[in-house]
């Protein structure tokens, strides 16, 4: 099922009504709304730079150890808060982009790899069906070697993946290619 983010439509009707309770100004619950939202700023620069460290110490880091390559990249950060708290905030953006990249698979009609099978085809970390895309493309494209797709189609002539050419057969408006002399 196709998304339909052309049907979505926001109300100009509401208006803002000003809430003159006592319990929202409790100011103690609304630091720590605060102090989250400042931590959640400074985590997404933090993660920007941790995925440019080297590969050993952003395991550690997500293992919850801290390694002093990582530490000297916001010093300050790590003498304000808990190390336990920045990598909660920093799983929060990580899984905010995952979200946001298999929304945005879903989007294109793309599908998701299957746990278990090797897919040499991403977005972000997450790994696509190698057959649709291949058949998908192939079809757009009204041809088989554009984009990548002849090394595809030879891994699956290698592993004698009869379906994908069977699949490649039926897509619509694939022409075969004319040779110039």
């Amino acid at each position: 099922m196709n998304l339909q983010l052309d049907k979505l439509r926001m109300s100009p009707r509401h208006r803002v009504v000003e809430n003159r309770e006592r319990t929202t100004r409790n100011w103690p619950e609304i630091y720590f709304w605060t102090d989250g939202l400042m931590l959640l700023s400074e985590t997404n620069c933090l993660l920007y730079h941790v995925r440019q460290a080297v590969l050993e110490a952003r395991r550690k880091f997500f293992q919850g150890s801290l390694s002093p390559e990582i530490q000297k990249l916001n010093p300050e950060l790590f003498a304000n808060w808990p190390l336990s708290r920045i990598i909660e905030y920093c799983e929060i953006w990580r899984s905010r982009e995952r979200a946001g990249i298999r929304l945005m698979i879903k989007a294109r009609g793309e599908r998701e790899n299957r746990e278990g099978k090797e897919s040499e085809i991403t977005i972000g970390q997450v790994r696509l069906d190698e057959r649709q895309f291949v058949v998908r493309h192939a079809a757009a494209a009204k041809a088989v070697n554009v984009m990548g797709l002849p090394g595809l189609i030879h891994k699956a002539a290698k592993n004698n993946d009869v379906r994908l050419f069977i699949r490649l057969g039926k897509a619509p408006a694939i022409e075969p290619e004319t040779h110039r002399g």
